[in-house]
Order: C-alpha cells, then structure tokens, then sequence
C-alpha cells in the first residue's frame, strides 16, 4: 500500500517493533535492523532470489506487469514472507525494472523449503531441473539462494560486465509518509 496511515499503523503495531520502526518525526519507516552489505550476511539465509518477473516497456521505462501482492501470493505457500524488494536499476534518471527480486521468508525454515522446492540441485549438473516451477504468463521464474547469488556476483570480474552493468546504479528507498493536517 502506499497509503500512509497504513503505513504508520502498521509500524506503530507491536508484532512488527522489533522488525520496523517509525521515526521520530512520524514521517518515515525503517527496519530496526538496516538490510545493508554489512548485515546482510544475517539476512541471506531467509532469502532466494527470483529471475525472469515478467516486465513491459512503458512511457521508454521498464515496468513490472506483476505487483509486489502478487509475487508474495506466489511464494507464501512455502512459509511467511517478511519482505519482497522488487529490483529496479537507475539509469538516466529512470528507475528501470530488471525482472528479479529479493523474497525474505521470516524463518530459515520457510526458505529451505521453497529451495528444496524451486532450485535444482546442484547434483544434478547443469541440466538438472527444480522440483516445481512458477510461471507468470510464459515466463518461468528462476530461483537460486541469495546467498548464491552474492557470490556469483562477487566472482564476476569488472571486464566481463557490460558497460550498462557497469553504470548501474542501486537505489535503496526511503518510505517517506505524507501527512493530511
């Protein structure tokens, strides 16, 4: 929602306090503990990582055809989902969808099972298949661990990127609430 009393009761509410909190002027929301690069190492083992989210081109951007709802309805079979952060890169002033995000399941339990379920294992060489498969219309989603993920990305040298990965710049949001007095 973006709906910000919403917003701010859900922040207020004390199942979440020890996940997110809103700060002291009211007008925006965090998590309790930062999801950056240096913690993140905590928070890889609740997390896969989902490629293949169908996008569509609009007004020259690249736009999601699925919402942020829908992508958590598909996942939360495996356990509850604590956070879906569909990427986006910036170029050119534009936020552009890159069709994959970042699913953090609220226990290390929900996340084995949605692995053991859509990743393939590494057994299997590199033919092996996922034991399910999502789909959003034609396209079937790829999952791997996030902690997969990061190192694959820590491996990949600068020369091999594109020079468009190259000039990719991440964007972390900060929610800010807009308050009717």
């Amino acid at each position: 929602t973006e709906d910000a009393a919403v917003v701010a009761k859900a922040a207020k509410d004390a199942s979440l306090a020890d996940r997110i909190k809103l700060s002291d002027d009211e007008k925006s929301i965090s998590r309790v503990v930062p999801f950056d690069m240096e913690t993140m190492g905590s928070g890889v083992k609740f997390s896969i990582r989902v490629s293949n989210i169908p996008t569509e081109e609009v007004d020259g951007v690249a736009k999601y055809k699925v919402t942020r709802d829908e992508v958590k309805e598909m996942f939360a079979k495996y356990g509850p989902v604590a956070l879906i952060n569909m990427q986006h890169f910036r170029k050119a002033g534009k936020n552009t969808a890159i069709g994959a995000a970042i699913i953090e399941y609220e226990t290390v339990e929900a996340q084995e099972k949605a692995v053991a379920d859509l990743v393939a294992s590494a057994d299997g060489g590199e033919d092996a298949k996922p034991a399910s498969v999502i789909k959003i219309g034609d396209n079937e989603l790829a999952v791997q661990t996030l902690e997969k993920w990061i190192e694959k990305k820590k491996n990949k040298s600068p020369s091999k990127r594109s020079k468009d990965e190259a000039e990719i710049e991440v964007e972390y949001k900060k929610y800010e609430l807009e308050w009717e007095k």
